[in-house]
């Protein structure tokens, strides 16, 4: 196990997400996903209380990884968005 935690710590956020892509990417990575997304109720509201915490954790969860599944796609929005507010500040 700490042979994974040290090879994980050596990825950086561009190689990680390849990893989660080569992962989530075959037929059974989908499964697993849209079993996930099943059981978080990700796409739904979550009520108040302790239960909607512990649903919004399972829903961050769930972006996390469609964050990573489309990682370099959010990596240019953050670069559009960063040149924008540069070119504001200007």
């Amino acid at each position: 196990m700490k042979a994974i935690r040290d090879k994980l710590r050596n990825l950086n956020n561009e190689k990680l997400a390849r990893v989660y892509q080569n992962l989530f990417n075959t037929e059974e990575g989908q499964l697993v996903l849209e079993d996930l997304k099943k059981q978080s109720h990700w796409d739904l509201p979550q009520p108040e209380g302790e239960p909607g915490q512990r649903m919004e954790g399972r829903r961050q969860l769930i972006i996390y990884i469609k964050t990573m599944l489309n990682f370099e796609e959010v990596m240019e929005n953050v670069k559009r968005i960063q040149e924008a507010a540069e070119t504001e500040e200007t």
